[in-house]
């Protein structure tokens, strides 16, 4: 059945009262902004990820409000990768891991402690002993971001560089620069990176330019609008409810990430979430 032909009480046929308004009034505004509107999946359900790629697709969304050209870089943790680690670790087929800006013990618990066990060299970077560090063979601290040189691609084409405000308060060194002298290249950072961006990025441009301004646009943005073809085949109802639990009596606990704040690390405070808790009767 093609996606526009759903009727809205097919979105949640257990839905009843407000919460059935809710979707009503939701899909209406919806459908009054086509092509002004994004729909967000929140949930790692392929077959609901599909579901709603559909409403974009029936919305008129991609090529407006979705831009396929030039994608934001961020956040592009897998969680198929982890699993996949995870499972390598436990079987002892990882002979070392390093581990950045992350604290996967505190997130996963003994899931990860125990697979790490496993691993003959562990080498976290962290500024302090946290779950993971503390369980590492080696803990090496990265400097703090305001006593570091980086650089980062946060969209497609668009570079931006930091460079220190402070020395170094402690007796630290950063990540990068620690891998490259575990390499055996003796250049700091900073040169590595001047010689990086001087080869494949910078076209002529001056560095000292381009530090100036802190962000260099490498390339202008994808005039191509193709919009991709849904294809509706890929709707998979039986797949819909895979993740959903049976119904039960009593209150039903909710919790999810925000997708706006993440995890505060590196700082002089303890790590936090963001969290919205729902309860259902």
């Amino acid at each position: 059945m093609p996606l526009q032909n759903y009727p809205a009480s097919a979105v949640n046929a257990g839905s009843s009262g407000d919460a059935q308004k809710e979707i009503e009034t939701t899909a209406k505004a919806l459908v009054e902004n086509k092509g002004k509107s994004v729909v967000v999946c929140g949930i790692n359900n392929v077959a609901i990820q599909n579901l709603v790629n559909g409403i974009n697709s029936m919305l008129g969304n991609y090529g407006t409000t979705i831009d396929l050209n030039n994608p934001c870089m961020l956040r592009q943790g897998n969680d198929a990768d982890l699993v996949s680690l995870l499972a390598e670790m436990s079987r002892g087929e990882v002979s070392a891991l390093f581990i950045y800006n992350s604290n996967p013990v505190y997130t996963l618990g003994d899931t990860f402690a125990d697979a790490m066990k496993k691993v003959p060299l562990s080498v976290s970077f962290a500024d302090r002993a946290d779950e993971t560090a503390s369980l590492c063979k080696y803990i090496c601290p990265d400097h703090h971001p305001l006593e570091s040189w980086n650089d980062a691609e946060p969209r497609k084409g668009f570079y931006s560089l930091c460079q220190p405000t402070i020395s170094p308060l402690f007796s630290t060194r950063q990540m990068q620069e620690s891998l490259l002298t575990w390499s055996g290249n003796v250049s700091g950072y900073r040169d590595y990176m001047i010689q990086h961006w001087s080869s494949t990025l910078l076209k002529g441009a001056n560095w000292n330019k381009t530090l100036q301004d802190g962000v260099l646009e490498n390339s202008a943005p994808s005039a191509s609008n193709n919009t991709p073809k849904f294809e509706t085949g890929s709707l998979k109802p039986e797949g819909l409810n895979a993740n959903t639990p049976s119904p039960s009596s009593g209150f039903e606990l909710v919790i999810y990430e925000k997708t706006g704040p993440e995890m505060v690390t590196r700082q002089t405070i303890h790590g936090c979430r963001n969290y919205r808790i729902r309860f259902r009767k």
